[in-house]
């Protein structure tokens, strides 16, 4: 772009570059060694500058340096006077201060759950507000984790071992957490158990499999699992019904595991009464 111009003084040997009030915009002090002050201009933050605000320096003041040099939190200046050999320094005196880029005071802890479950992971970051966080997955972004805490969808088996992070940011810098680790536990199991009753013979199968017997068997099922239950009568045999179910209807029957189950199975001698 072509160069814009902005009034600072009459002798300008040097510019040095802050952000002197706090507002996380840089701005410019140019040491005028015509009329022995130096010029601080605030910035809009769009490449222009406010008119200049002038303040006494030595004779003949030719570079600044930019610190802060009382620590608090605020950037000052100090201006070497090239004709009285003299260093001049100006403790910034302004309501604002230099932002402060974040750092993480608690790190995001391992976290074991139950297969299913939700997880939970938090940070707790210092440093100048507004404070922004990205929290990610085995180093991808997790679309819509943007506060100081992330609580995963429920697990599965295939989240075990995953690494979560957070980036931390604001208008000082950024910075990334240590890696978290999400330990999976198996879900627990409960027995199901079927036996069968009655004169007549027949089997029973189930869906998901596991049950495929005649007098009685049983199988184990992951907490939560629905097993439906079939009967299938044998030669001259019929089904009676069942006790145990959730739900029967016909010869099937409805078992949800939350608990160890028993299912009995009746299967009658055609021709008898």
């Amino acid at each position: 772009q072509a160069a814009r111009s902005f009034a600072a003084g009459k002798t300008i040997w040097s510019v040095a570059v802050g952000d002197f009030n706090g507002d996380g915009k840089l701005d410019m002090t140019v040491p005028d060694g015509g009329s022995n002050s130096v010029s601080v201009l605030l910035g809009n933050g769009d490449g222009t500058f406010q008119a200049p605000q002038n303040f006494g320096a030595g004779y003949g003041p030719a570079f600044t340096a930019v610190a802060d040099f009382n620590g608090d939190g605020k950037l000052d200046l100090a201006v070497a006077n090239y004709y009285d050999t003299t260093v001049s320094v100006m403790i910034n005196s302004s309501g604002g201060s230099a932002p402060v880029a974040p750092t993480i005071t608690s790190q995001p802890a391992n976290q074991t759950v139950t297969a299913g479950q939700t997880a939970t992971f938090s940070v707790t970051a210092s440093g100048t507000a507004p404070l922004g966080y990205q929290w990610n997955k085995n180093g991808a972004a997790i679309s819509g984790a943007n506060s100081a805490s992330y609580t995963t969808p429920p697990t599965t088996t295939a989240d075990n071992g995953a690494q979560f992070t957070v980036v931390v940011s604001n208008s000082a810098g950024s910075t990334t957490s240590n890696a978290a680790t999400l330990t999976l536990n198996p879900p627990p199991q409960f027995t199901l158990t079927v036996s069968e009753t009655g004169l007549g013979s027949g089997t029973v199968t189930s869906s998901p499999p596991g049950i495929n017997c005649g007098s009685a068997c049983s199988a184990s099922y992951v907490s939560g699992t629905t097993v439906t239950l079939t009967a299938t009568p044998g030669m001259l045999s019929g089904f009676g019904g069942w006790t145990g179910c959730d739900i029967a209807s016909g010869n099937t029957c409805t078992v949800k595991m939350n608990a160890a189950r028993s299912v009995t199975a009746d299967f009658t001698l055609l021709g008898l009464p």
